[in-house]
């Protein structure tokens, strides 16, 4: 879909966020300065999508167990 999610990975791995429920804690202002600080530019809509996919993905595996 030509959206660059691996951005976002440096930025996670620099802040020390190695599992994805450390995603859902952070607001999506939190990850934008983060990203600007490790100077990776990304769109607030990939922030968006990413902060939304991983707030579900922790949801179900609290849910079911783990992802399906």
């Amino acid at each position: 879909d030509r959206h660059e999610y691996t951005k976002l990975a440096t930025v996670f791995d620099i802040n020390g966020c190695t599992r994805i429920d450390d995603i859902p804690r952070m607001t999506t202002e939190t990850i934008k300065e983060l990203a600007v600080e490790a100077g990776v530019m990304v769109t607030v809509g990939l922030i968006y999508r990413v902060h939304e996919y991983a707030t579900e993905d922790v949801a179900q595996v609290k849910r079911d167990g783990r992802l399906m």
